[in-house]
């Protein structure tokens, strides 16, 4: 009767723990506790019919059992959850997965005017572009360097990464200008721009570029020319932060995530600065409740399960050369103004900190 019902049990834990891992892993780890808490209260309920908890050390193993199968669950059931994220290519051209045309909105890039306007913005500083064709257009990126003199950090900055989070590619001509109107702001730092990351995809509305993938899945294979000039850029320019301008699907408030390099401590520093200008951050984001208010660091534990997955983001290259990544993360259910003016102002914020780091 006691291994039956302990069979039962267990199969309820596991059960209910993967259940519960797909709604998120801060909830499935307060259920596992929960569910192990009555597994106990049972066991001790079928040790002693009085229902005075009188287990033996048997019994206690068995419990541990249990719990350990529910652990595996839960691992194995998050690794299966970000697999799903960590697809590189999907094997569709950019015109078949529009953002834009998906949910009924205008692509707000005119590619060709918004690729003078940066080439405008940037003049004061070394520019090298580049282009991939696709479909016989030739779509344009540009490598912007700016050095002043005496620098002592240098920070490199990825827009347009995705093709369908317009924010930061349109956030870096707005920041160029007002840098080029008072260079003394930060006059010892370099800075290496790259912009539009996802040319092809910034034209058309895609989160993947001409080829149908995810450039920031392809750090480890580095099958892609974006992913290619990225990751040669990095190894030329060794800046001291790497800063990545991405959007939210709007299912939480902005927030900045980064690898384990860069301290919370940092990472508050920033989000104060940034909540001083009244925007508002993320209490929970990526499944988790945020221990501080828009920020998340990479921990152990999901550095572990983004291996055995495989997403091999920037972040993730970022720490395998010894590099700080942080990602910025903006709420794309606001206005695109609203936006642009978040993602700017968290550069600056960041570069004004960046002797913190």
């Amino acid at each position: 009767m006691k291994n039956k019902t302990l069979i039962i049990l267990g199969g309820l834990f596991l059960l209910s723990s993967v259940g519960a891992g797909y709604i998120a892993p801060i909830i499935f780890l307060k259920w596992a506790l929960f569910v192990t808490l009555i597994a106990l209260f049972t066991l001790g309920i079928i040790r002693d019919r009085r229902s005075k908890l009188h287990l033996t050390k048997k019994t206690y193993l068995k419990a541990i059992l249990i719990i350990f199968l529910v652990i595996i669950s839960i691992t194995i059931t998050d690794i299966f959850k970000t697999k799903k994220n960590s697809r590189l290519c999907q094997g569709e051209k950019p015109e078949h997965s529009q953002y834009y045309k998906q949910n009924g909105i205008k692509n707000p890039i005119e590619f060709e005017k918004y690729i003078i306007d940066l080439h405008t913005a940037s003049r004061f500083a070394s520019i090298t572009p580049d282009s991939i064709e696709y479909n016989g257009i030739n779509y344009k990126y540009l490598t912007i360097n700016y050095e002043p003199v005496n620098y002592t950090k240098r920070i490199l900055i990825i827009a347009s990464v995705h093709g369908d989070e317009p924010a930061g590619a349109l956030a870096i001509p707005k920041f160029l200008a007002d840098l080029e109107k008072d260079k003394n702001k930060f006059q010892k730092i370099a800075m290496t721009i790259l912009c539009p990351m996802n040319p092809v995809g910034l034209a058309l509305g895609s989160r993947e570029n001409e080829c149908g993938c995810n450039i920031n899945r392809d750090y480890k294979v580095a099958n892609q020319k974006e992913t290619k000039h990225i990751m040669n850029s990095i190894k030329a320019a060794r800046p001291n932060l790497i800063l990545d301008l991405h959007e939210n699907n709007g299912n939480w408030e902005t927030c900045l995530m980064a690898n384990t390099l860069v301290s919370n401590n940092f990472g508050e520093l920033i989000c104060n600065e940034l909540q001083g200008y009244s925007i508002d951050l993320a209490d929970y984001a990526f499944d988790l409740n945020l221990q501080i208010k828009g920020w998340h660091k990479r921990g152990a534990y999901r550095e572990f399960i983004n291996r055995l997955a495989g997403l091999n983001d920037l972040m993730w290259y970022g720490q395998t050369i010894n590099i700080p990544v942080i990602t910025v993360e903006c709420d794309q259910s606001l206005p695109l103004d609203n936006r642009i003016s978040i993602t700017e102002n968290t550069i600056k914020a960041i570069l004004r900190n960046i002797d913190k780091l």
